[in-house]
């Protein structure tokens, strides 16, 4: 299974009102929801764990016990410069500590929302393919696309799954 999250509201983590990074995340080439992410760091600069985006490229993606959160979650793998790099549910970069945070609408440019649903199914998803399922494993690619707007202009916030 690949995941693809393109990133296309850049946050800038030197900005308090742009601390966000937002993105669409993709299964298989289709759609399945939005991403929100801490800003990016400047290009050539390490991650700053807990404060900065996830540097782009593509990693492997497994299942495993959260030892914070105490339940199986989807955990990238060869981060440079940082471990614990979840999949999981928020709705702001203040639930997040780098982690990739996902929902069905955007809010605004730093902010997410119904999020339990597809978090629920892109983990059934990724489960599947990573475990026993399908064994054909699971990677994510991170791209910044700041030329593209998925779904409508950047305009129109609040954009949703039918």
């Amino acid at each position: 299974m690949k995941i693809t999250l393109n990133r296309f509201i850049p946050g800038n983590r030197f900005l308090v009102e742009q601390d966000a990074t937002i993105g669409a995340l993709y299964v298989d080439g289709v759609f399945h929801c939005y991403t929100l992410e801490d800003a990016i760091q400047p290009v050539g600069q390490p991650k700053v764990p807990g404060s900065t985006a996830i540097p782009t490229g593509t990693y492997h993606v497994i299942v495993n016990l959260s030892p914070r959160l105490k339940k199986r979650m989807p955990r990238l793998l060869n981060v440079p410069g940082f471990d614990g790099i979840l999949i999981h549910k928020g709705n702001s970069a203040g639930d997040t500590s780098g982690c990739i945070l996902v929902g069905a609408k955007v809010d605004s440019p730093t902010r997410i929302s119904d999020c339990s649903k597809v978090f629920d199914e892109l983990f059934q998803k990724i489960d599947y393919a990573y475990g026993s399922g399908s064994g054909e494993g699971v990677t994510i690619e991170i791209t910044n696309r700041w030329d593209e707007e998925p779904h409508g202009s950047l305009e129109e916030y609040s954009w949703s799954l039918q």
